[in-house]
């Protein structure tokens, strides 16, 4: 049974000289309260509205209770927990971290776009 997403899912797949290099289904409309996100993470309501602060994850909505989180929410904050694990991050410490990681990304899908020789090193 194949699933319908709406305009604001995001597919994320790479594509060069036809093939697909990397894909990715994140599904980016809105359905998590702040509670809801909170249970599924099993993390308190103040760190997530930390990590809101630093702009780690973002919400939809002018309130806390009317805040709405997607599940690319739940992926960036079960990766923040890691690092945060594994590294001993502070919160700051975590913001850069995710930011640089963001960057190696998008620098590698660069690449990947500039020569194709470079999808088996990536």
């Amino acid at each position: 049974m194949s699933e319908a997403f709406s305009a604001d899912d995001k597919i994320a797949d790479e594509i060069i000289a036809g093939e697909i290099i990397a894909g990715e289904i994140v599904i980016n409309t809105p359905s998590y309260s702040l509670h809801q996100l909170s249970v599924l993470c099993d993390v308190h309501h103040e760190y997530l509205v930390d990590l809101i602060a630093l702009g780690i994850i973002n919400a939809e909505g002018d309130h806390p209770s009317h805040w709405l989180f997607s599940y690319s929410a739940v992926l960036r904050i079960n990766k923040a927990m890691r690092l945060q694990r594994d590294f001993a991050l502070d919160q700051q410490g975590l913001a850069l971290a995710l930011e640089l990681l963001d960057e190696i990304e998008r620098l590698r899908i660069q690449v990947a776009r500039l020569t194709p020789s470079a999808i088996q090193q990536i």
